[in-house]
């Protein structure tokens, strides 16, 4: 499985597991746009994963 195959799979898969609160549907969040967001902000190679900050203490040893 490839990273192009993760993102085309992700809206059909994660979209009826993503709930968005009564806030984010006021402000026109939708599950979409919840999910579109978290693939592009993933890192495509698990090097720059292990090099982004945001992840120091999930992948310390």
């Amino acid at each position: 499985m490839t990273t192009e195959d993760i993102k085309a799979l992700a809206l059909p898969i994660l979209r009826h597991r993503i709930l968005t609160n009564f806030t984010a549907a006021s402000e026109g969040v939708t599950t979409d746009v919840v999910i579109k967001k978290l693939v592009e902000e993933t890192p495509e190679k698990e090097g720059a994963l292990l090099g982004d900050p945001r992840f120091q203490k999930m992948f310390a040893s």
